[in-house]
């Protein structure tokens, strides 16, 4: 009986270790005269012995971390597939993406985005073994992400970005130091993010959040950049959802690092395969359940 005592504690003893490696922390830092926030998940497999991947993910304009976990279930994955995952906050909940002369807190402020990511990237690296990083984001977010890998590619293994386009301001000088694996997401009808390019938010009537270019030259930056041929190959994905969303991969030849392009036909601004309540609250057209965006940033990524 003693025995057996024992050896239930002991088990109970083990299963507390995991679940305690199994963490959520909040983290402040310092940077050009800001105190900069994030959430960091560390799944229960990481026990610093081995080099894992980080992922850097980016919320939308007027979201926070908390809302980008919770949109993106990246944490399930992480538990998953073994890599731990950042959230960064957003000066007034937003991102210096490069547009200009819109009222964004971030944009109209200046703030060093770039380099609080590069060094957020440092922080943890220091924290923890990461032996390659990979960033995402979703509209804002998702041009900040473009922001991030036209200056800093050499800092990235790969990024995806959701219901984003280029910023205008920022298209002919994005120049990025080298080839980078790239996946994108588009809503051929977004009512935020125009697909063909203007004014951001034009389409739902809710002003001028500035300017960006088309998805298809948002496209040809990374196809160029990436030493793509012309040639690329379009197909069709189940559609597995009646939710009058069709999906498009669009694959290109010959690159350096791998395009790969969703478009999405009635398409609109959301995280593809988030369910959540305050996603049906809103106007912001239909967001398929055809794909899930989180099990393509896996695939793509080979995580």
């Amino acid at each position: 009986m003693k025995r057996v005592l024992l050896l239930s504690l002991f088990v109970l003893l083990a299963s507390a270790v995991t679940v305690s490696a199994q963490s959520i922390s909040d983290g402040m830092l310092l940077h050009d005269g800001y105190e900069r926030t994030y959430l960091v998940y560390v799944p229960a497999s990481y026990d610093g012995t081995e080099p894992v991947p980080l992922v850097i993910a980016l919320h939308g304009g007027g979201g926070f971390a908390e809302n980008m976990a919770r949109t993106t279930d990246f944490n399930v994955a992480a538990d998953e597939h073994g890599f731990i995952v950042a959230y960064p906050n957003g000066v007034g909940n937003g991102w210096n993406d490069g547009r200009t002369a819109i009222l964004q807190i971030a944009i109209r402020q200046r703030v060093d985005d770039v380099g609080f990511l590069t060094a957020l990237i440092d922080e943890l690296k220091v924290q923890y073994r990461i032996d390659r990083v990979y960033m995402t984001g979703i509209s804002n977010g998702g041009m900040m992400t473009f922001r991030y890998a036209c200056a800093m590619a050499d800092q990235l293994a790969g990024f995806m970005t959701v219901v984003a386009n280029l910023p205008d301001p920022i298209y002919n000088a994005c120049a990025p130091s080298q080839p980078i694996p790239a996946v994108m997401v588009f809503g051929e009808a977004d009512p935020l993010m125009p697909f063909a390019g203007g004014i951001v938010g034009a389409g739902a009537r809710r002003g001028d959040y500035g300017t960006v270019v088309s998805a298809e030259d948002t496209i040809s930056v990374w196809t160029a950049a990436n030493g793509c041929a012309d040639a690329s190959e379009r197909s069709a994905l189940p559609d597995s959802v009646d939710d009058d969303a069709q999906v498009t991969l669009t694959t290109y030849a010959d690159c350096a690092a791998p395009v790969q392009v969703y478009r999405i036909a009635n398409g609109g601004h959301g995280w593809p395969g988030d369910t959540s309540l305050r996603l049906r609250l809103t106007n912001n057209g239909i967001v398929t359940q055809d794909i899930s965006a989180t099990e393509l940033f896996i695939e793509a990524f080979g995580l």
